[in-house]
Formats: C-alpha cells, structure tokens, sequence
C-alpha cells in the first residue's frame, strides 16, 4: 500500500457494532445482535464486526488502527534514524517526539527526540539521540510521537505515532549434546528443536 503510487488501501470496515440495548429476564443487559430478538432470518452476529462496540467503546483492534494510519514513521538507517512524514499538507511541527531506549527490557535512557521541520511526505535522517548499547544485549529504542498543542481531536500529549526499531540483538548459543537436532525455517525465523530439550527461535 505505501510502496505502489496510485494504491489505496487500509479502509475501515466497518467502524462500529450495529446492536442494540437488550434486558435480560434477570434484569441486565446486554448488546444483543440478529437472532437474540426471535427475529428471522437474520445476519446473527455479522452485524457485531466492527472496530468500536455500539456504545464507542474502542476494541482493541483500534491500537493496531492507530499505528496502522500513524502520521509519521521511525526506521533505523545507516547514520541514524529516518523519519518520513506520511502526510499530505502538514509538517510535524505539531507533533513532540520523544525516545525511550530499552536494554533486556529495562528502561536504561530517555528524552526528547530533536527532528527538523520534515515537510508532507518528505523524510529526514537524524542521529541516534544515545549511545549505541554494547555487544551482547537486547536493545530497543521506541520513539513516541505527541501532540504539541491542544488540537480539535485531542488534547496536548496525545500519543499519534509510535515505532520500536532494533538496536543491539542478543545471540543465543546453542551447547552441544550430542544428541539429534532439527532446523525449520519460515520467513525471518529458525526453529531450532531437540529431543528433552527447549526450544529456541533465532
């Protein structure tokens, strides 16, 4: 979708549930859909699909929606990081970043990611806001995206954009035993199996 000019995707369908307030014989409610009223036919809950319940109680495949449709992208390049404005007539600076840089899970640093003004779909490459961590950890640095201002949609420090790129990988060895092992690749993954044994993905 963001590779082929011309291509649309990333439609919502559909937004929200299409049921309705119900009372129980017991007294409580519930979001009944087709069927739960004794009519017929109907599209059972078909109609219960959507993004949002009735009421607009997000589901949480609204958190993959956010990211899915985030105004600005975080990548690790050579020389740092690329940030690309997906945007169409605004810049970002409405928009604060701030990093967080994570070593074997734990918070090891953070502050605010200086960016320049990056024009519509336009990218710009930065450096990395820290140290790179040394060999033999995990390490990830998450760059979060806020709201500078009180806009229509949001207050000030509204999350709109998050990305986590990979810093440090640590290499798991596998000891030898002796005893038989099997390899099973798929995509960027390799599942390591050995009889009485764990298994690893590396």
């Amino acid at each position: 979708i963001t590779t082929t000019p011309g291509l649309q995707g990333g439609f919502l369908w559909e937004w929200k549930d299409h049921t309705l307030r119900q009372q129980l014989p017991d007294g409580t409610m519930r979001l009944a859909y087709g069927g739960q009223f004794g009519d017929t036919p109907n599209d059972c809950n078909f109609v219960a699909d959507g993004l949002m319940s009735s009421e607009l109680v997000p589901h949480p495949a609204m958190r993959e929606v956010a990211w899915v449709h985030r105004p600005v992208t975080v990548e690790r390049v050579r020389g740092g990081l690329r940030v690309a404005n997906r945007q169409s007539f605004t810049g970002l600076r409405w928009l604060r970043a701030h990093w967080e840089l994570l070593v074997d899970g734990a918070v090891a640093r953070h502050g605010t990611l200086r960016t320049p003004d990056v024009g519509p779909h336009s990218s710009a490459t930065v450096p990395l806001p820290c140290e790179l961590p040394p060999a033999g950890v995990d390490a990830q640095l998450t760059v979060r995206w806020t709201t500078a201002r009180d806009a229509w949609f949001a207050p000030a420090g509204h999350l709109v954009a998050w990305d986590q790129v990979q810093l440090r990988e640590r290499r798991t060895a596998l000891r030898a035993t002796g005893l038989p092992v099997t390899t099973e690749r798929a995509a960027s993954d390799v599942l390591v199996t050995q009889p009485r044994l764990n298994v690893w993905r590396a």
